[in-house]
């Protein structure tokens, strides 16, 4: 895998896990809605208190769908009067009585006796989730980094082990070629210690003589690293033989020391598996008493499971009867009450028949006073009318009440009759339970002669359950120890397989190194490594007597650059003399020009005359 798709793997990784474990942790239980929504619902309160106040459902139910959550109006007793979790009007209330009844929505405001149960959307987006963002960012960067640390580190030292496990190489033929060009070039270098007839040619020279001094002190450079280079190594490879030597000596002993040991350790292994064996027939001997006294136990336990069910029908039989007096007492105090209240019924049926029976000859007085009276009395005919209606209201009575009564009296008769089968089985009960206390007192007595063989039986069982528990707890520890010596013989096989193994890897450990020792010819190490610091040296004096040869140069060159300024001037000076002659010389020309001119004229006048 390439280190820049690893590192933006590591760093992708612990952030999602830090964005994602701490923004969840920050929006499950800090996270709350916008304050613009509950604005919004305080800002419609009021219209919808006024709304549902005047029944205006529809405008209540219409101004509900227009805000953006879910919401259910209700009383103080939590009883739903609408919501907006439907459309059809009545769904609402019955749609916000299930979700209050569920406890979906858990705010609510109070507002003129009215209930507001909401549930605000939560956005999930928040800045506070930045936080975790960039401290995952950065914790990623900085564990990024410190992987590529790590494999850097881990990178040197595998450099490291295989510069140490590969042979030194032998000496390079081209570093010896190299040695002896250089040593012809000193060679041709003193040859042309003359002076140079030109400046520009001395100055040619003594840049490639300072760029060729510049590459020799390089090169002598590397030469020493590489010489410290197959000095570390060779001192590594010392050290790592030295320290499988004494591994080697170390797992000799411990091999020694573990032969010991599981010699040991088998002699107690058989001491332990003659051991094993006694305790295992003693063990063999105690089960068979063990199986005696355990049939002999079955038996005496089969008995006791008698007597227990005898007692528990006992008990349930005198539970029942209990029960049933206890009901027999209910009936008949029910049977009392029934009576006085059909003795009041009947007290109140003769209070209404006399009462009839007052209200009919008052009627009948009333009606021979009638046929004497004149028929415009309008009150008499009212009086009578109102007595007429309450005779008709007593006579309803009366048959509600005789009704009634005959109710009451068909109850008592099924309550006697009932009574009497209860009577009757409380009396068969308390037969079976004569017959059940003669039985359970001959169980008893049998209960009393199995209870005395029964603790000889105990005792006898104690005592051979001590013995067992005596051989059990020797058996026990033995298998233990055998087990501890299993599992020691099993850890000291192991460890002399790793030892071994160990031992086989060290040896061809200790082969290659050998041979590694043995290629590596130390004497031609050292010899090389001589002669490489007297080629050092002598290319160190050679550099020295290059770097006199060139201050000499140096110095021929300033007396050179000097001889030349003196023959400069010198040649300037000649020229300026050169300059005069030449003036003298055309200036006795002309003399001698003007002198030809006079002695011509001088001739042509001696001719003349």
């Amino acid at each position: 895998m390439p280190a820049y798709l690893r590192s933006l793997s590591l760093i992708l990784g612990i952030t999602l896990g830090i964005f994602l474990s701490v923004g969840g942790w920050y929006w499950l239980l800090f996270k709350r809605p916008a304050p613009d929504q509950i604005e919004a619902l305080n800002r419609h309160l009021p219209t919808l208190v006024a709304l549902i106040d005047s029944h205006r459902d529809t405008e209540a139910a219409a101004l509900l769908d227009q805000l953006p959550y879910r919401i259910v109006v209700s009383n103080s007793d939590r009883q739903a009067i609408t919501s907006n979790l439907s459309q059809e009007l009545r769904q609402r209330q019955i749609q916000g009585q299930r979700a209050l009844n569920n406890g979906l929505l858990t705010e609510h405001l109070d507002q003129s006796g009215l209930r507001f149960y909401y549930q605000l959307p939560v956005s999930l987006w928040d800045v506070h989730l930045l936080f975790p963002l960039i401290l995952g960012l950065l914790l990623g960067l900085l564990a990024a980094l410190w992987d590529l640390w790590q494999r850097q580190q881990l990178q040197e030292q595998t450099e490291a082990l295989i510069m140490i496990s590969q042979p030194p190489a032998p000496q390079d033929p081209a570093l010896q070629a190299r040695l002896t060009s250089l040593e012809s070039e000193n060679q041709a270098l003193k040859n042309a210690t003359r002076p140079p007839p030109a400046a520009s040619e001395d100055r040619h020279s003594r840049q490639a003589l300072e760029t060729e001094l510049a590459q020799l002190r390089q090169q002598q450079q590397k030469q020493e690293e590489i010489l410290r280079q197959q000095a570390h190594s060779l001192a590594d490879l010392q050290a790592e033989l030295t320290h499988q030597q004494e591994r080697l000596s170390q797992r000799d002993k411990s091999l020694q020391e573990s032969k010991t040991a599981l010699e040991d350790t088998e002699n107690q292994l058989t001491k332990a598996l003659q051991t094993s064996e006694r305790l295992q027939n003693k063990l063999t001997e105690a089960e068979a008493r063990l199986s005696d006294i355990q049939s002999q136990s079955d038996q005496l336990h089969a008995a006791w499971q008698e007597i227990q069910q005898l007692r528990s029908a006992e008990t349930g039989w005198l539970q029942k009867q209990e029960g049933w007096q206890r009901d027999r007492r209910n009936l008949l105090t029910q049977l009392q009450e029934k009576e006085v209240q059909r003795q009041k019924i009947e007290a109140s049926l003769q209070q209404s028949r006399l009462k009839l029976r007052e209200i009919s000859a008052a009627y009948k007085k009333q009606l021979e006073t009638l046929q004497h009276l004149p028929p415009d009395l309008q009150d008499l005919q009212g009086v009578l009318a109102g007595l007429i209606e309450e005779k008709d209201l007593i006579e309803h009575e009366n048959a509600e009440l005789r009704i009634e009564l005959a109710d009451r009296a068909s109850e008592s008769q099924r309550l006697r009759k009932e009574l009497e089968i209860r009577s009757e089985r409380l009396q068969q009960a308390q037969q079976m339970i004569d017959s059940l206390g003669q039985a359970l007192q001959k169980n008893e007595r049998e209960l009393g002669l199995l209870s005395e063989t029964l603790a000889d039986k105990l005792q006898d069982l104690e005592r051979v359950q001590d013995l067992h528990d005596e051989d059990q707890r020797a058996l026990a520890s033995a298998i233990q120890e055998r087990d501890q010596l299993r599992l020691q013989l099993a850890e000291q096989e192991d460890s002399l397989a790793q030892l071994r193994d160990e031992l086989s890897d060290s040896q061809a450990a200790h082969q290659a190194l050998q041979q590694k020792l043995d290629e590596l010819d130390i004497e031609q190490l050292t010899q090389e490594r001589d002669h490489l610091r007297q080629s050092l040296q002598l290319m160190t004096q050679q550099q020295e007597r290059r770097q006199q040869s060139l201050d000499s140069l140096k110095e021929k060159l300033k007396t050179g650059e000097a001889l030349y300024d003196k023959l400069k001037r010198h040649a300037e000076k000649q020229a300026l003399q050169l300059q005069a002659q030449v003036h003298e010389i055309q200036r006795y020309r002309s003399e001698l020009q003007l002198l030809k001119g006079r002695d011509e004229a001088i001739d042509s006048l001696s001719e003349g005359s």
